[in-house]
């Protein structure tokens, strides 16, 4: 495996940040205040999980239906 260069680092961080700022505007928007759990999972999480994330913010109707999608992908590593 090759080795990951700085600006690849730089790249790939800055596209995490990105897609977790656009995610937590738009559970933002559709469902109010979020809880810092919530914020945190968004923020920390990587990449591949955000997106995974993002395919699925359509389907939910309520806040609590985002926090019991983060808590499943907690709870079963293999989902991830």
């Amino acid at each position: 495996m090759a080795a990951m260069t700085v600006a690849d680092q730089f790249r790939q961080e800055g596209r995490q940040v990105g897609i977790s700022l656009i995610l937590l505007k738009q559970v933002k928007k559709r469902f109010g205040n979020i809880s810092p759990f919530l914020e945190q999972k968004l923020k920390k999480s990587e990449a591949d999980m955000l997106d995974r994330f993002g395919e699925s913010i359509f389907d939910f109707e309520s806040l609590s239906d985002v926090e019991k999608w983060w808590e499943l992908y907690d709870k079963n590593p293999c989902l991830q």
